[in-house]
Formats: C-alpha cells, sequence, structure tokens
C-alpha cells in the first residue's frame, strides 16, 4: 500500500503542511528541511530522485588509519544508493566540515568526538540527523562496540589461567579505551585482593612504551591492537619470550585493517562489518527510528585465543607434583 503525505511527514517527524509547502515550491522551508522531504518523496515513489536531486550526507574521514578505513568502507557500501556522499576531515578543514553540515540530512562521525564538537555541529544544523559511531556520547544514534563487556571479558580470562599481575597498556585520549580499561581493572579486582595491576597511559603512538616493561609482570592487556603489535615487537626485540615468560593479550588485534601481520595473540575482539551495516540501516532508516528518540546500540565482543596466554593454573599444578 502507498504510502501517503502524512505518512511521509511523520516519518520526518514533521507536519504535513511542510509536506505540502515543498510540493509547492513555497519559500518559507529550510534547504536541509526540502531536501529530506524530497529524498523521502522520491524513496517512496513520488519522484524521480535522480532528477530532483540527491540526499546529502557528510561522512566523517579520520586521520586516524584505523577509522579512516571504516568510514571508506561504509562509503563504498552506500556508494550504491541514492545519496550524495560528502567525506571530509575535520581535524584539517574544520569550517568547510561545518558548512557541508548546514547542507545535509545527515551527518556521520566516526571519531569519538568531544562534546563541544557535537555541540558545534548541532549549531550548524539542528535538523540533520548526527549518527555517531565508536563514540561513548552524543548524536541521535550511537553504535560501536561495548567496551565494558570487553574489557570484562579480558580480566575474566586473565584471572581464569591464575594470573595475579598484568600491566594494562592504554591511550589516555580515547574514552573507548579508557573504559575498556576501567572496566578490566574493576573486573580483574574485584574478589582478588591477591591481584596487582598497573596501568600505563599512552599519550600518543610515537610514545615509547619500553616502561611498562619494568618490573615484568605475569601478563599485559593492550586496549587495542596497535599497541598490543608495538608491545609484541619490543618483547620479541628484547627476548621476553610470549607466552613462555609472559603472557599477552590484545584487545581488537587481527581485524584492524592497517596491521599487515599481527601476531597469533589472544584478543577480544568484535565484529566491524557487522558495524558498518548496521551504519547502513540506520542511515537508510533513520525517519522511522528517530520518532523513538535518541538511542545507542552496542555490538557484544568474544574472546578469541591463539596460544598468547599461559595457563599459569596448570604449571602450578604440575609443579605440586612433582
Amino acid at each position: 500500500m502507498k504510502k501517503t503525505y502524512r505518512d511521509i511527514a511523520a516519518e520526518l517527524s514533521l507536519h504535513v503542511k511542510t509536506i505540502y509547502r515543498v510540493l509547492n515550491n513555497a519559500p518559507n522551508v529550510r534547504p536541509v528541511t526540502r531536501r529530506r522531504v524530497i529524498a523521502a518523496l522520491s524513496r517512496n515513489g513520488f519522484f524521480d530522485g535522480a532528477r530532483i536531486g540527491r540526499e546529502r550526507i557528510v561522512i566523517e574521514q579520520p586521520e586516524l588509519e584505523w577509522s579512516g578505513r571504516i568510514a571508506e568502507r561504509l562509503i563504498r557500501q552506500l556508494d550504491q544508493r541514492i545519496f550524495e556522499l560528502i567525506p571530509l576531515s575535520p581535524e584539517s578543514a574544520r569550517q568547510e566540515f561545518l558548512r557541508a553540515v548546514e547542507e545535509a540530512s545527515t551527518v556521520v562521525l566516526l571519531s569519538d568526538p568531544p562534546a563541544e564538537w557535537i555541540t558545534r555541529i548541532r549549531d550548524a544544523n539542528p535538523e540533520a540527523v548526527l549518527i555517531n559511531l565508536f563514540g561513548n556520547h552524543g548524536g541521535d544514534i550511537t553504535l560501536g562496540e561495548d567496551h565494558y563487556l570487553g574489557g570484562k571479558l579480558a580480566a575474566r580470562h586473565l584471572r581464569r589461567v591464575g594470573i595475579h599481575s598484568v600491566c594494562m597498556l592504554s591511550y589516555d585520549h580515547r574514552s573507548g579505551h579508557r573504559n575498556r580499561g576501567d572496566a578490566f581493572m574493576d573486573e580483574f579486582l574485584r574478589d582478588h585482593p591477591d591481584g596487582a595491576c598497573r596501568r600505563c597511559f599512552i599519550r600518543n603512538s610515537s610514545h615509547d612504551v619500553s616502561e611498562a616493561l619494568q618490573p615484568l609482570p605475569e601478563a599485559f592487556f593492550a586496549t587495542c591492537g596497535q599497541l598490543g603489535d608495538r608491545l609484541h615487537q619490543l618483547l620479541t626485540e628484547r627476548g621476553v619470550r610470549v607466552p613462555d615468560e609472559v603472557s599477552l593479550l590484545v584487545y581488537d588485534g587481527p581485524d584492524e585493517a592497517y596491521l599487515k601481520s599481527f601476531p597469533p595473540v589472544d584478543a577480544i575482539e568484535f565484529s566491524i562489518p557487522q558495524v558498518i551495516d548496521l551504519a547502513e540501516y540506520y542511515i537508510t532508516k533513520r525517519p522511522l527510528l528517530l520518532h523513538h528518540g535518541p538511542f545507542a546500540t552496542r555490538v557484544a565482543p568474544h574472546l578469541v585465543t591463539r596460544g598468547s596466554v599461559k595457563e599459569k593454573t596448570k604449571v602450578k599444578a604440575k609443579q605440586e607434583t612433582v
């Protein structure tokens, strides 16, 4: 059954009179609202979308390689639809980004932006739908992985094999990494007063991580694959064997596209393709979803074991038997 103008208005959270103003080419309609209405009418067979114009979507293209590659994959999936895709990097051209936002129906962020930047985007275009991928706050739709669950899974894995001391490496400027680390420490030390967890904050990708080796713990937990890869290289250079002398567990690991030859380590992973598919779904279905107000969806991570965590409980049991 074909939708009516009232149905279209309800999907867009607009009054039906706005639909008629667009149809009559009335001047008192904001450009971004006009484009949203035309795009919705086109999707439902009222217009030739190619003739009238395509809906504009601004997609943040972060300079960070990991999230930048995810932006590229999302653009490739959306490129088959009737959208005008505008990939821009706010790090290098903030004013150009905000000008593009002024005429967009949707803005997709991938860099876990601070609240101040989200406010500036809102001010530039209050009517644009804001989809925040891998962010922890802000946006009409927030999407990413469950950092807290991932941190807890990592801690349970190390405690289960009898590890009592661990050093955790984490970037201090990424809220997702902080959340993973907080959940890890809470879970690792909960009901285990004998446990020791040392936290090393890494400022940036060039920061020296060798300080984490002194003193050498029973295990390392890196809150992202890049840190885990750097740590594994450092341990290998120092002649420290994994897992014979120290265990190593990372968050994200081999699925991170910029790591060409990641070592076979235990990892807390989540499905990046699943996040991209959900983002595509929310971008195309957002008029219906926004009736329910702002909401967040978190993809559940899971543990993948590859032999880089030593089972100390079994070793101890064998020694006691001897």
